[in-house]
């Protein structure tokens, strides 16, 4: 799994499995803050259609964090106010960066977490298929 998708998994997994993962990861290895968790605006980008340019459409508020374990710089960020969560996944991307030996068994959890949000979002999607309104046209006779 490449560390997009890790990442968005991560990010909408539950906070307690994530401080279970980053307790882990805290036992085996120290963690230095090379930047405590702290609130930034970012500016989003879009393509406008018609002349395929790029704006920037607004700023959004993120949680970032950055942390180091023997020498890997780990990275957190997400949309929000949720600077716990920024640590977590800061101290969980610096553990791959570290490449530990702790990224096997993360790497599962990771995978069967990504495997039950993936069905949520299907069970999601069939509850509002169900509202579909069909608008075909009538047939003339």
């Amino acid at each position: 799994m490449n560390r997009k998708d890790r990442t968005n998994v991560l990010i909408n997994m539950n906070t307690s499995l994530l401080r279970s993962l980053a307790k882990k990861i805290n036992e085996q290895h120290e963690v230095k803050e090379i930047e405590a968790p702290s609130h930034s605006l970012v500016m989003i980008r879009k393509r406008e259609g018609a002349k395929n340019s790029l704006f920037y459409l607004s700023e959004v508020v993120v949680s970032e964090c950055r942390v180091i374990i023997d020498n890997h710089i780990g990275f957190g960020i997400l949309q929000g106010f949720d600077l716990k969560k920024a640590k977590l996944l800061a101290i969980i991307d610096a553990a791959f960066n570290a490449e530990s030996s702790l990224c096997y068994k993360i790497e599962k959890t990771i995978e069967i977490e990504k495997q039950k949000q993936d069905q949520k979002q299907r069970q999601e999607m069939q509850a509002i298929l169900k509202t579909r309104v069909s608008f075909d046209t009538m047939q003339e006779e």
